[in-house]
């Protein structure tokens, strides 16, 4: 492998990981990962990359939206499943 090919971007590295370039910078500026800087830019051993196992596989789950299981009636005032007097305000008229 020549030395042009021993090293590689950021992004390059997310790419092979299958992972958002800002994990892989979150790794490295936590020091989970080492990378060297030229210049303006940081590259990553494949050495190295390949060692680092992402803490995640894929993304976890942050937006649980599509769990809901209420969903608006279409004259969007109620809720299917909603009990009468649930709200806030339930004792107002």
């Amino acid at each position: 492998m020549d030395a042009q090919k021993s090293f590689i971007s950021i992004t390059e590295a997310a790419e092979r990981k299958g992972v958002h370039y800002q994990t892989v910078r979150r790794a490295i500026r936590r020091g989970n990962l080492s990378a060297t800087k030229i210049g303006g830019g940081v590259l990553i051993a494949i050495t190295d990359l390949d060692g680092w196992q992402p803490k995640y596989d894929h993304a976890p789950r942050i937006h649980k939206s599509s769990q809901i299981q209420d969903t608006a009636v279409a004259d969007g005032l109620t809720l299917q499943g909603a009990e009468p007097g649930w709200g806030r305000h339930a004792d107002r008229d």
